[in-house]
Formats: C-alpha cells, sequence, structure tokens
C-alpha cells in the first residue's frame, strides 16, 4: 500500500486506480468503519481530479466517498466528515456527525436536539424499539437512537453512545422518560434516563451486586 501511495496521482491510469483504491480503502478498514489517513485521502482524490480533468467519468464515486466522510467521522474530524456528507447528500451521516459536533461526549445535561423531516434514515439493524401513539423509539446496530414523532413526521438522535459497540439492546418508556439500556459487555453496561420534554438526559448510577 505503502508503494501506491507514492505513486504520482496525475500518472495514474483508471484501470491502475480502479485496481488501487479499493486496496487502500480495504487496508483502512475494518468492523469498526474506514479509517483513512489524511495522506491516502489526498492521493484518492487528487488520483479522481487527474482523471476528470481528462474527461474520464469515474465508477463508484459515491463508495469512496463514503470511505473518506466515514473516515474523518471515526478520526474525529467532525467538520471535514459533515462537509463529505452534505457533499454526498447522505442524511444519516449528516444527522449523526451533527450530533457529535453539539453533543461529543455528554452524559449528564441537556442534548442539543435537531429535528429532521420524514422517516429515520438509519439502515442499520434495530437492536431495539419501542412506541406508542405519538413516538417510537429505536436503537441501532452499533448506532444512535432515534425518536420518531409520528403525528408530525419527525425524526431526531437523542443519544449516541460514546463507544460504537456499547449499542443500546433495552428501551423503556415510562411516564415521558426513556430508559436507555447499553448492552453488557463485562458485565458493565450503562443506563442513561433521557426526560423526552426537557431533552434532559442522566448517566444512572450503577447498583452495587452483594
Amino acid at each position: 500500500m505503502d508503494k501506491i501511495l507514492v505513486t504520482d496521482p496525475t500518472s495514474v491510469s483508471e484501470k491502475e486506480f480502479y485496481e488501487y483504491s479499493p486496496i487502500i480503502i480495504h487496508g483502512f478498514s475494518g468492523s469498526g468503519g474506514h479509517f483513512l489517513g489524511e495522506e491516502a485521502i489526498q492521493w484518492i482524490r487528487k488520483v479522481e481530479k487527474s482523471l476528470k480533468s481528462k474527461g474520464i467519468k469515474l465508477k463508484d464515486e459515491r463508495d469512496r466517498n463514503f470511505a473518506i466522510a466515514d473516515s474523518y467521522f471515526n478520526h474525529d474530524k467532525y467538520d471535514k466528515a459533515l462537509e463529505e456528507f452534505k457533499n454526498m447528500n447522505h442524511q444519516h451521516g449528516i444527522e449523526l456527525t451533527e450530533w457529535f459536533i453539539n453533543n461529543e461526549g455528554i452524559e449528564n445535561g441537556v442534548v442539543n436536539i435537531k429535528e429532521y423531516p420524514g422517516p429515520i434514515p438509519c439502515k442499520a439493524g434495530e437492536t431495539a424499539r419501542i412506541e406508542n401513539n405519538l413516538y417510537a423509539f429505536v436503537a441501532y446496530f452499533k448506532g444512535p437512537i432515534y425518536r420518531y414523532n409520528r403525528v408530525r413526521n419527525l425524526h431526531t438522535i437523542i443519544y449516541v453512545p460514546g463507544w460504537k459497540y456499547d449499542w443500546c439492546d433495552t428501551l423503556n418508556f415510562e411516564n415521558g422518560k426513556l430508559t436507555i439500556k447499553l448492552r453488557d459487555i463485562a458485565e458493565v453496561g450503562d443506563t442513561f434516563i433521557f426526560d423526552n420534554a426537557t431533552q434532559e438526559i442522566y448517566k444512572k448510577k450503577r447498583e452495587i451486586q452483594k
């Protein structure tokens, strides 16, 4: 892979680009997502620019754009990630990144919530769901917990676990409060309480087993 990245981007042919770019992307990716560094991202962008200047219409551009946006996100470069997600009109990526810009690290306090029109755009598998006539609260695999307002047809992210492997596996909604139980990893799963009226969230103290 290092040999590829030292290749002059302006000398790379279309055929070589389709061979090299998957190697680069897969080499910096795994089950946790994409982790391309700036050097790899800029090499891909320069080759794309060079080939486009020659009138070549590139294939698989959306896949490459997502790998780059996801890499910026996973490296906590949220402003760059947001720009990339907006350029490709990736709604879930936009919403997730905006939530982190406004709320990263929150465990206690008021969640800065932004509502978006329409149904929830997340395509990941559901890990928990609870609903009534007005709301549907849905948790996603390695992802956020969404709230969907059925009457107003609006959705919003209300919480995202700090580590994607701590996804929520249990939701309960009573008396206007949503209990968010994260899955137990070595029996240390956290629980959060979200007040649906005030938008406040707090981390519930763990009960000490005697």
